[in-house]
């Protein structure tokens, strides 16, 4: 979004209810703040993305899905192929665990050095895509 004027965050929660008002299906505001026209880039910014992975297959089931999660964060090593290149999986896994719901929530690097896909981390779970829905729910960034 591009602003042509500045917009007054005070109360964010009337900002918040008019973009809601005018968005897309499925896509909410949540969170307004302000950012120094100056400020860096926002891609090199990100360390990390958080997804939800679902069963999409009747016969996947929540549990079968930790199940194999415990397994692959039992691997030493997770070897993949990316582009004819191959590396780890494994370190670029930051944190795999079974939500209240029975999503498996995923929090995988991204960056300019190592960037995990949900895609590569569905295919090392022995998943083919169709089997399951994965959203990302959340991006961070670095402190500094």
């Amino acid at each position: 979004m591009w602003l042509t004027e500045r917009v007054p965050l005070d109360p964010a929660s009337a900002l918040i209810e008019r973009l809601n008002a005018t968005r897309p299906a499925g896509l909410c505001t949540l969170q307004v703040a302000e950012v120094a026209i100056k400020a860096p880039a926002l891609p090199p910014q990100v360390i990390s993305a958080e997804y939800a992975i679902t069963p999409n297959d009747p016969d996947l089931s929540a549990d079968d899905l930790w199940a194999r999660a415990q397994a692959l964060l039992a691997q030493a090593r997770i070897e993949r192929v990316l582009r004819g290149k191959a590396y780890d999986l494994r370190p670029l896994i930051q944190d795999l665990h079974l939500d209240g719901d029975g999503a498996l929530i995923a929090r995988l690097s991204t960056g300019e050095r190592a960037n995990a896909r949900a895609d590569e981390l569905i295919a090392a779970l022995g998943l083919a895509l169709h089997q399951v829905n994965a959203h990302r729910r959340r991006l961070f960034l670095s402190e500094a």
